[in-house]
Protein backbone atom coordinates (compact mmCIF):
# COMPACT_ATOMS: atom_id res chain seq x y z
CA UNK A 1 0.00 0.00 0.00
CA UNK A 2 1.20 3.49 -0.81
CA UNK A 3 1.93 5.94 2.01
CA UNK A 4 1.64 8.97 -0.31
CA UNK A 5 -0.56 11.64 1.29
CA UNK A 6 -0.79 9.56 4.44
CA UNK A 7 1.74 11.34 6.67
CA UNK A 8 1.88 15.12 6.62
CA UNK A 9 4.31 17.54 8.22
CA UNK A 10 2.77 20.85 9.19
CA UNK A 11 5.14 23.77 9.81
CA UNK A 12 3.85 26.52 12.06
CA UNK A 13 5.17 29.87 13.18
CA UNK A 14 3.66 31.02 16.44
CA UNK A 15 3.85 34.66 17.51
CA UNK A 16 2.97 35.21 21.17
CA UNK A 17 2.10 38.78 22.14
CA UNK A 18 1.87 40.48 25.51
CA UNK A 19 -0.85 42.92 26.46
CA UNK A 20 -0.87 46.71 26.36
CA UNK A 21 0.60 47.17 29.85
CA UNK A 22 4.30 47.78 29.17
CA UNK A 23 5.27 46.62 32.68
CA UNK A 24 3.58 43.23 32.21
CA UNK A 25 3.81 42.69 28.43
CA UNK A 26 7.23 41.01 28.39
CA UNK A 27 6.26 38.50 31.09
CA UNK A 28 2.89 37.82 29.41
CA UNK A 29 4.39 37.17 25.97
CA UNK A 30 7.10 34.95 27.45
CA UNK A 31 4.61 32.94 29.51
CA UNK A 32 2.33 32.46 26.51
CA UNK A 33 5.22 31.19 24.36
CA UNK A 34 6.45 28.81 27.08
CA UNK A 35 2.89 27.51 27.60
CA UNK A 36 2.49 26.83 23.86
CA UNK A 37 5.85 25.03 23.75
CA UNK A 38 4.83 22.92 26.76
CA UNK A 39 1.57 22.00 25.03
CA UNK A 40 3.50 20.92 21.93
CA UNK A 41 5.88 18.90 24.10
CA UNK A 42 2.87 17.04 25.53
CA UNK A 43 2.04 15.68 22.08
CA UNK A 44 1.58 13.08 20.51
CA UNK A 45 -2.06 12.25 20.93
CA UNK A 46 -4.87 10.63 18.99
CA UNK A 47 -8.57 11.34 18.64
CA UNK A 48 -11.33 10.67 16.13
CA UNK A 49 -9.84 13.19 13.65
CA UNK A 50 -6.40 11.59 13.49
CA UNK A 51 -3.04 11.15 15.15
CA UNK A 52 -0.29 13.61 15.90
CA UNK A 53 2.73 11.36 15.97
CA UNK A 54 5.47 13.94 16.56
CA UNK A 55 5.87 17.61 17.41
CA UNK A 56 9.06 19.61 17.66
CA UNK A 57 9.47 23.28 18.49
CA UNK A 58 12.46 25.42 17.56
CA UNK A 59 13.40 28.80 18.85
CA UNK A 60 11.53 30.96 21.36
CA UNK A 61 13.15 34.27 20.77
CA UNK A 62 12.11 37.71 21.86
CA UNK A 63 11.27 39.76 18.79
CA UNK A 64 9.29 42.92 19.60
CA UNK A 65 6.84 43.89 16.86
CA UNK A 66 7.80 47.36 15.66
CA UNK A 67 4.71 47.65 13.45
CA UNK A 68 2.96 48.90 16.61
CA UNK A 69 3.63 52.26 18.26
CA UNK A 70 4.98 51.70 20.80
CA UNK A 71 6.43 48.33 19.83
CA UNK A 72 4.53 45.33 21.26
CA UNK A 73 6.31 42.57 23.16
CA UNK A 74 6.39 39.33 21.17
CA UNK A 75 8.07 35.96 21.45
CA UNK A 76 8.13 33.80 18.33
CA UNK A 77 8.98 30.18 17.61
CA UNK A 78 8.53 27.57 14.91
CA UNK A 79 7.07 24.11 15.28
CA UNK A 80 6.84 21.06 13.05
CA UNK A 81 3.92 18.73 13.70
CA UNK A 82 3.64 15.31 12.01
CA UNK A 83 0.07 14.10 11.52
CA UNK A 84 -1.77 11.23 9.87
CA UNK A 85 -5.38 10.02 9.69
Amino acid sequence: ASTANHVHEVVLQLDCYGGDDRDEAHAQASLLARTCISALDALPFADAAGVISKAKSRGNRRLPDNDFTPARERFTFDATVTVHP
